[in-house]
C-alpha cells in the first residue's frame, strides 16, 4: 500500500470519527428542546423581554449618570479640557496611570471625534 491509499484511508477513519461525534451532539441537543423544564426557559426569555431601557434619561452635565463610574475615554478628556495651556502623554499617564499605548489610542480616538487637536507636538487641548 502506497503512502496516498495510507493516507486516504486515515482522512476516512477520522472523518467516520467526526460524524459520529456530530451525531452524539446532534442528539444531545434533540434531548436538551424535548425536555421537560422547557417551558421555565421560555419564561426566563419573556421575563428578559418585558426589560425596557428608559432613553429618556440625559447625563449630568457634569459626568456619567449618578452611581456610574467615567470611561477610560472620558477621564483622559477630562484631563486634557481642566488643562488651560494644554497636556501631554508623560502628563495624562502621571495623572491617569494609564499605560502610554493607552493614552495613545484614546488620544488617537478623541482627534478623530473632534473632541480634541494638537497644539504643538505632544500637547493636546480641548477644541
Amino acid at each position: 500500500m502506497n503512502e496516498f491509499d495510507q493516507f486516504i484511508r486515515t482522512l476516512s477513519e477520522g472523518i467516520r470519527s467526526f460524524a459520529k461525534g456530530m451525531e452524539t451532539i446532534a442528539e444531545q441537543l434533540d434531548e436538551y428542546v424535548e425536555s421537560p423544564d422547557k417551558d421555565s426557559r421560555d419564561d426566563k426569555k419573556e421575563d428578559k423581554s418585558t426589560n425596557v431601557i428608559n432613553l429618556d434619561r440625559k447625563k449630568t452635565p457634569d459626568g456619567p449618570e449618578p452611581g456610574k463610574s467615567l470611561s477610560d475615554t472620558d477621564t483622559i478628556y477630562r484631563f486634557i479640557a481642566q488643562s488651560k495651556d494644554g497636556i501631554d502623554i508623560e502628563a495624562l499617564q502621571e495623572q491617569s496611570g494609564f499605560e502610554k499605548r493607552k493614552i495613545y489610542n484614546i488620544v488617537y480616538r478623541l482627534k478623530k471625534q473632534g473632541k480634541i487637536r494638537s497644539r504643538t507636538q505632544g500637547v493636546y487641548v480641548k477644541t
